[in-house]
Order: C-alpha cells, then structure tokens, then sequence
C-alpha cells in the first residue's frame, strides 16, 4: 500500500540468484542516469551502508555505560552480512566489551561467514582504522537457527513472534527478528549465553512483514 502511495514501481524478477538481480538493477540504474534520474543503488557500496551500525556499536556500548550495566553479550542477526559486519566492526573498534552472536537466517555458516569477512575488511579500509580485536574474537556465526530457508517460518519462530507479542508487546517478523530472537532463547536455554551476563537483542525491524504472514497466525 505504502509503495502505491509512494508512486513507486515494482520490478519484479522471479526467482534468481543475488548476482543475477545485482547485475539487473546496475542495468537499471545505469538507464535512469542516462535519462537525467539521480538513482541510489542500495547496497552498491556495502561497506558505506555498513557504517550507521558502527555506530550502532558504538552507541550501545555507551549506553550500557551510562546505565552501569555490565553488558557481555549481543545477538544480531546475520541477513545479507552488512548490518552484523557493521556491528562486529564497532564492537572490535571498541576492543571487545561484548561477545556478539550473529544469527543466520539467510545463509548457511561457512558462507556467511566469507561475507562477514569480506566486508568486515572492506570497512577498515573504507576508514582506514584497524581494530584492537579481531573479527573471530567479537564473534560466532550460529546457522542452527536458518530452518528450511530465507524467510522460511520454523515452529519455533512462530511460537517466539507469538511469545514476544503475548508477554511483551514487541512484534516480530519470520524473515529476520523471530529467529533471531528464538536464537538467542535458545543459546540461553543451552547455556552458551549464561543468565548471569546481560544479554542485548538488536531489533532490526521489519514489522510490515508481519501483515504477510497473517495466516500463521489465525485462530
């Protein structure tokens, strides 16, 4: 509705890999140059779109600071790499004060952790800053959480987005928060994250989602 509203319009692809739809939308853009546009490709330049969740890092640690709370641990989720890489980065700038457990919900774990890697790099060349730690000391990549794929319900993350809504008033979405959030129960259930060590989710967003997968939710 809110794209409508917008007067944007939807180019829509079908189903093709991630290089496949990268080289379309370079095509597209390059179109809309010629024709006078200004267009932003998002997502051309992943180490720039990675620097607001350096800050991210930055300003959470702060916060925790501030309230004196004995922060240890983060879970974010790992989506396309970009968000995660941002706040690994920050995190090992700061030279570690949290473990952040990133939660793979769209990649498998050796994969995924090939972008974080990458992109971590490009980061510190982009601001030309090399962090006090390491990108395998802030971190560890959990793909136990991804099910049968991108944005893909498990029976736990509906139970988590039902639980959060029920006891919390916080929504979550099956494309990036639930399972996230039920990674984080569920590594605190197993005892990797202790209950004995403040533990930090970041939410991402994604509320619209929600409204799409209303019949997993009917009575």
């Amino acid at each position: 509705m809110l794209s409508h509203l917008f007067g944007a319009q939807s180019i829509y692809l079908g189903e093709i890999d991630e290089d496949s739809r990268q080289r379309h939308a370079i095509v597209l853009v390059e179109r809309l140059r010629a024709a006078g546009r200004k267009p932003y490709l998002i997502g051309e330049n992943v180490a720039l779109g990675c620097l607001g969740y350096v800050n991210a890092a930055l300003e959470l640690h702060q916060q925790a600071l501030a309230q004196n709370i004995d922060l240890r641990q983060v879970v974010i989720v790992g989506a396309m790499g970009g968000t995660a890489a941002g706040f690994l980065f920050g995190t090992a700038l700061l030279g570690h004060p949290f473990h952040v457990h990133v939660i793979s919900v769209e990649y498998p774990q050796e994969q995924l952790w090939s972008i974080l890697k990458t992109n971590f790099a490009n980061i510190g060349a982009l601001l030309e800053l090399t962090p006090s730690a390491t990108l395998a000391e802030v971190t560890t990549v959990h793909a136990e959480y991804l099910g049968p794929g991108y944005a893909l319900p498990t029976p736990e993350s509906i139970q988590t987005i039902r639980d959060l809504a029920k006891t919390e008033g916080i929504l979550l979405e099956n494309v990036y928060t639930s399972k996230t959030v039920w990674g984080m129960r569920d590594l605190i259930a197993r005892g990797i994250i202790s209950t004995q060590e403040a533990t930090c989710v970041i939410h991402t967003g994604g509320g619209p989602a929600l409204f799409a997968q209303a019949e997993l939710y009917q009575p």
